[in-house]
Parts: C-alpha cells; structure tokens; sequence
C-alpha cells in the first residue's frame, strides 16, 4: 500500500494575536481539522518557539 505524507505549518504569536489568529489552540485545531478532512494518520506534531514569540507547529500526516 502507497502512502502519501503531507506537511501543515502555522505560524502564531502566544502572546498576542498574529496573521488573524488569537490562540496558538485555534492554530492547532486548525491544522488538525485540515488532518481529517482529508481522512490522514498524525504521524507527528512539532511546536518549536522563535525569535521573537513566534511560535511554529507542524503537523506530519500520511494519506493513503
């Protein structure tokens, strides 16, 4: 069986409102609707802090 594996990014400010967004849980939820809408398997979800106060979380996901 062939599998697909995608990558979601976003990026958001956790201490203050940032591309529209206010909460780094909205980011999240996000990416994680976009996961299963398209029916996928979290294969991993990443946050890593930046300079200055941004934060990125990647989601992993394979599709078959």
């Amino acid at each position: 069986m062939m599998y697909n594996y995608r990558v979601l990014t976003v990026t958001s400010n956790p201490i203050g409102e940032f591309e529209g967004r206010e909460t780094v849980q909205n980011d999240l939820e996000v990416l994680l609707g976009e996961v299963s809408e398209n029916e996928g398997e979290i294969v991993s979800v990443n946050q890593v802090m930046t300079e200055p106060h941004v934060l990125l979380t990647t989601v992993v996901y394979k599709v078959q």
